[in-house]
């Protein structure tokens, strides 16, 4: 019963960086279309702006899986960007303003570049350590 749940848990771990890996290229596609002017500012604040919960209630539900499943390091590397989201929800930064987008498109475009970065590494992390728990196993 045991490597049904580590199973289970790797993959929804796997399932939740996929969605969080998607959602940053599809924000980064939006960013470009944005600069080739094939979509308006209007229409991109409102597709990013519906994934920002999304994405932090993800990387949230993800980052406690992780306490609970007691993944320390895993847990180090996931805490810095859930405290940014945080601080970002409090600031009330985590929504774009279409009326001041032009002006925050490279600040924007890189932090979501560098989340995407984060994302691949936490795959590629997070994938190692379901080959050693497999490998672990009797």
């Amino acid at each position: 019963m045991g490597v049904v749940l580590d199973v289970t848990f790797w993959v929804t771990i796997f399932l939740a960086t996929s969605g969080e890996l998607f959602i940053t290229v599809y924000t980064l596609i939006l960013f470009s279309d944005l600069l080739m002017d094939h979509v308006n500012p209007i229409e991109l604040c409102a597709r990013v702006n519906g994934l920002a919960g999304f994405t932090m209630g993800i990387h949230a539900a993800m980052t406690t899986l992780l306490l609970l499943r007691a993944e320390w390091l895993a847990v180090a590397l996931n805490v810095p960007l859930l405290g940014w989201h945080v601080a970002a929800v409090r600031r009330g930064a985590h929504l774009l303003d279409n009326t001041r987008i032009f002006g925050s498109l490279s600040r924007e475009r890189r932090v979501a570049e560098v989340k995407l970065g984060f994302f691949l590494v936490s795959f590629f992390f997070y994938l190692y350590r379901f080959i050693m728990m497999l490998l672990e196993v009797p």
